[in-house]
């Protein structure tokens, strides 16, 4: 495989620089596949988060479904905020994510419980970042949704449809649809999730994205992972939409010399070193994905591993395309690891300028109890020696008083980032979604 002779040695140094236990790389290049792996197997399982999308989206496309049909048409419960845009949203703006919803991630994080049916349906009742074909941004939500469509047009099930579009053309070995459908022997092929809680490992969860269904919910391989690169790259269908970049990615994507972003059916394609290279990425529960090809090369890519927040996977990818283009490749690990650093000194920062503020007065007596919202369900406050803690995932946070009277959560350690938050009477308001601006209100309930 013409300039990938460095590709073993790529993939450990990546491994042992971002400390990551499992790591799993497979290229496409000229039709030849090789595939290498560190702390597992070639089809150790991975959360493929994000991805999901480009699985449901190349099935939908392939399938020959209407996509400029409004979706209300033949799915009569679907509904956006939004009232007089609900009755136009079509196929393609979910497959472009311009619907002006954002992921709103946290409704499902508090909600683990709920189908992947109930989730599609609360997005009625959360509330848009931008209007409607205003701007591209991430939803998980929508695809969710998007999975109960195609059942409603197909009369079959959308893991039926992936399977039959996607799954046998790419001739998959290793891809499930959710860790509840995994078979007990292949659990245990599934690598073991980390995330970087500010600067200390915890283990992450796998089960927690199986209602997102087409969202955000498959397992795979990264040996299938790079086929599915790898027939886009044949297909050459994707259709692209310009992105802001801060609606996307964690940095200004000028730090890893890429620039002019698009995104279409899941993937993102961008002018990178001189080149066109279509990626994507995909992280859950503590583990993180990232896939794609070049456009003026026949290489398509993918990388693994089980340490989100590192961009381990990422920096493998990007040596491969730089080792193809140029012959040679940098410091992708010491690059990514410093832009890793900067995002989370960035959210400490922000973090400790909301909690600088803060200071130990008590809240008034009626504050706990039970309170609710129709998007995100209810969520618990307790009181102990006259302060206010909120209890998700068993982790208790604590709301601060601030000098200004208004209130902080810190919930750095399940959402990476203290929460501006307003209590009163019967109301507790939370910006749980920081791209709308507003809060969040939860009712207290009788």
């Amino acid at each position: 495989m013409t300039g990938l002779e460095r590709m073993n040695d790529i993939v450990s140094e990546a491994a042992e620089a971002f400390g990551a236990p499992s790591v799993s790389a497979s290229v496409i290049y000229d039709g030849d596949q090789k595939d290498i792996s560190f702390g597992c197997g070639k089809d150790t399982l991975f959360p493929a988060g994000e991805l999901s999308k480009v699985f449901l989206s190349d099935a939908v496309r392939s399938s020959g479904m209407d996509i400029d049909t409004p979706v209300v048409e033949r799915s009569e419960w679907f509904r956006i905020r939004d009232a007089e845009a609900s009755g136009r949203v079509t196929v393609r703006d979910i497959l472009l994510q311009r619907t002006g919803v954002p992921e709103h991630r946290v409704s499902w994080f508090i909600q683990p419980q709920l189908s992947s049916r109930s989730l599609s349906e609360i997005v009625r009742h959360l509330e848009p970042a931008y209007g409607f074909r205003e701007s591209p941004l991430r939803q998980d939500h929508l695809f969710t949704a998007l999975s109960r469509i195609v059942e409603d047009s197909t009369g079959t099930s959308w893991e039926d449809v992936v399977k039959s579009e996607v799954l046998e053309k790419i001739s998959a070995q290793s891809t499930y649809f959710s860790w509840q459908s995994l078979p007990e022997t292949e659990r245990a092929n599934a690598a073991i999730p980390f995330y970087s809680s500010y600067g200390s490992l915890k283990e992450g969860t796998r089960w927690m994205t199986d209602p997102l269904a087409g969202g955000g919910s498959m397992f795979c391989c990264a040996s299938d992972l790079a086929r599915m690169a790898e027939k886009k790259r044949i297909d050459r269908c994707t259709e692209t939409v310009t992105v802001r970049e801060r609606d996307f990615f964690d940095y200004p994507l000028s730090l890893i010399g890429a620039e002019k972003a698009e995104c279409g059916d899941g993937w993102f394609r961008m002018e990178f070193l001189g080149n066109r290279i279509v990626c994507g990425t995909g992280s859950s529960g503590g583990s993180r994905v990232f896939a794609g090809w070049l456009e003026d090369h026949p290489l398509s890519f993918a990388a693994a591993a089980d340490l989100d927040g590192t961009n381990c996977a990422q920096a493998i990818c990007l040596a491969l395309c730089e080792l193809i283009c140029f012959g040679e490749a940098r410091d992708w690990n010491g690059r990514l690891r410093s832009i890793s650093d900067s995002v989370l000194a960035a959210r400490r920062r922000a973090n400790s300028v909301l909690l600088r503020a803060c200071n130990d007065d008590v809240f008034p007596s009626g504050c706990t109890g039970t309170y609710f919202n129709e998007g995100y369900g209810e969520l618990y406050f307790c009181e102990e020696y006259g302060r206010l803690f909120l209890e998700l995932f068993g982790v208790p946070m604590r709301i601060y008083h601030t000098e200004e009277e208004i209130c902080v959560l810190d919930a750095t350690e399940v959402l990476g980032r203290a929460v501006p938050c307003l209590v009163s009477e019967g109301c507790i308001g939370l910006m749980l979604e920081p791209k709308t601006g507003k809060m969040t209100e939860f009712i207290k309930k009788d």
